[in-house]
This record gives structure tokens, sequence and C-alpha cells, in this order.
């Protein structure tokens, strides 16, 4: 998702099933980016902030995802 200031927020879900919380923020000049922030938050559950890890993971537990 993104905000009014450029910043982008979201999470990435590996075939592992860890879930990496991002933060980058672009400048307004070719899309630089100024920053960009990770930190693994699995052992958090954040289910409830993030309900698309729910789905990546019963997408990975049925197979739709490789998990090789």
């Amino acid at each position: 998702m993104e905000d009014d200031k450029e910043n982008e927020y979201g999470v990435i879900v590996t075939k592992d099933k860890r879930v990496i919380e991002y933060v980058r923020c672009m400048s307004g000049e070719e899309n630089n980016i100024n920053h960009f922030r990770s930190r693994d938050i699995t052992h958090l559950e954040p289910f409830s902030i993030y309900p698309q890890i729910e789905v990546a993971f019963e997408m990975i537990n049925n197979g739709q995802i490789a998990n090789d």
C-alpha cells in the first residue's frame, strides 16, 4: 500500500513461510528510491495486520505456490 508521501509499505511471504515487512520511500524524481527498510516479522504472527499472509500460507499449503 502507498501513502500520500510516496512511501510504500507491504510484506513479502517466502516459500518457507517467513514474513518480511518492508517500507520503501520514493523520491519525486525519476522514481528513485530514497531508502528501503525491511525486517523479519515471522515471529510476530501479524495475520491481523496483513490478512494476505494467511492467504499466501494457504496457497503454499495447497500447492498453489511451488515450495521448491
